[in-house]
């Protein structure tokens, strides 16, 4: 379940996008995603799956799949909203530290992507944590456009830093 968190979570970091790419998600369409996780010094892998399942006018459903530590979890199935922009900011962001363009290679393939630095603070159960984020985003990737993102986050002392990056997409119907 973790996997699904950091994804979703640190998606945050995106500039909110003129439109929700999910409305020009086809049903099939995938994307996989390698995460490596170090939590001071510990290191753990975790494989995502993405898939459209089924899409109308006002929603898609979003099928994810997860393996952690080579261990398959359960898979779940969410609606999201075409209607709503895909990314926000929360309340508490800090905002953009940087951005830019830059050509990043990944599963054989050059995408033109643009980054963009946000970070986060926020606090839970009086702790501090600071999260900065970034993200390369293209839109020649499918489902949420992301080909790498990097999360470094502080908490209480604690880092952790996962790096987010694509391995694969298409669509199989």
């Amino acid at each position: 379940m973790s996997l699904v968190f950091v994804f979703f979570f640190t998606g945050y970091a995106v500039a909110a996008l003129p439109e929700n790419p999910m409305k020009n998600a086809k049903v099939g369409d995938w994307i996989e995603m390698k995460l490596i996780t170090d939590q001071d010094g510990r290191l753990t892998e975790q494989t995502l799956r993405q898939k459209i399942v089924k899409k109308d006018d006002k929603t898609v459903t979003l099928k994810s799949e997860c393996t952690f530590q080579g261990k398959k979890m359960v898979a779940s199935e969410a609606p999201i909203s075409l209607n709503k922009p895909y990314y926000s900011l929360p309340t508490n962001s800090v905002g953009t530290l940087n951005e830019g363009d830059e050509t990043i290679t990944s599963v054989g393939k050059s995408f033109q992507c643009h980054w963009i630095k946000r970070q986060i603070s926020f606090d839970i159960k009086g702790q501090k944590i600071t999260q900065v984020t970034t993200v390369w985003s293209s839109p020649d990737v499918p489902i949420a456009q992301v080909v790498k993102m990097v999360c470094e986050r502080n908490e209480g002392g604690k880092k952790t830093i996962t790096t987010q990056e694509l391995i694969g997409f298409g669509n199989e119907k």
